[in-house]
């Protein structure tokens, strides 16, 4: 008869499995829609639709926290080193996301874009370790010196990723033409855009992705991170039955 601590730990491991298997298959799903769609299609219908060019600042940029960049959309990530008798990690100490709408020129009418909500595949454009070098770069010695524990044991590590005014851009999304949905500066036909939604909506709704780079780049980027998911989800999905069953 199976211990009530074995039913607990391998039902936990059983569960995260089985929870990262449907993730995996959600990004698999997503990347068999970007794989049968055209990027460069004519279309101008409602509907889920995938675009490539280059995007345009619509009505200003933000600005990037540890470069200074400014940018159509970034991600900055603060994470902290750890160690001990259990092993070493990066643990998040903060994170922040901030965009503003802009448009992908490409082969067919111009498309509008607000970012909100949709899920990054961005290229790290910038990352600095504290321990491997002792004059960090003004904006983040600043984000140091204002809001984080210092000291000789203390190691930070700052992550920023971007798309930047006239790189190489890529969308998937539901595009509309309504034409409250497209910024007023704007000569857009199409908009691409989705309200808040929450991690079941995510999985189920329409896929919406914006990456720093052509189609290519970016379902080479989906299909790593769906099968490696998947892979490990069954690793642990797997683990955790043989604990019940053999445990």
């Amino acid at each position: 008869m199976v211990s009530l601590g074995t039913l607990l730990f391998g039902g936990g491991f059983f569960l995260i499995g089985l929870a990262m298997v449907a993730f995996g298959g959600h990004g698999l799903r997503r990347w068999w829609t970007m794989r049968r769609m055209d990027p460069n299609s004519m279309v101008v219908e409602p509907g889920v639709q995938e675009f490539e060019g280059r995007a345009r600042a619509i009505d200003g940029t933000v600005t990037a926290p540890f470069t200074g960049s400014q940018s159509l959309l970034y991600n900055a990530e603060v994470e902290r080193y750890s160690s001990s008798h259990n092993g070493s990690n990066w643990s998040t100490v903060n994170q922040d996301t901030e965009a503003v709408p802009f448009e992908v020129d490409h082969a067919g009418p111009t498309v509008a874009v607000d970012p909100a909500n949709a899920d990054h595949f961005l290229t790290d454009e910038f990352q600095v370790d504290t321990k491997e070098t002792e004059n960090l770069p003004p904006r983040v010695q600043e984000y140091v010196d204002e809001n984080l524990e210092t000291g000789s044991t203390i190691e930070y590590r700052f992550t920023e990723e971007r798309l930047d005014d006239g790189e190489e851009a890529y969308v998937l999304g539901p595009a509309d033409q309504n034409p409250g949905a497209v910024p007023v500066d704007s000569d857009a036909r199409l908009a691409v855009a989705t309200a808040e939604r929450d991690w079941l909506e995510q999985l189920t709704g329409d896929p919406f992705l914006i990456s720093d780079t052509g189609e290519e780049g970016a379902k080479g980027r989906q299909l790593k991170q769906a099968v490696a998911v998947f892979l490990f989800g069954l690793v642990f999905g797997g683990t955790g039955l043989a604990v019940i069953l053999f445990g």
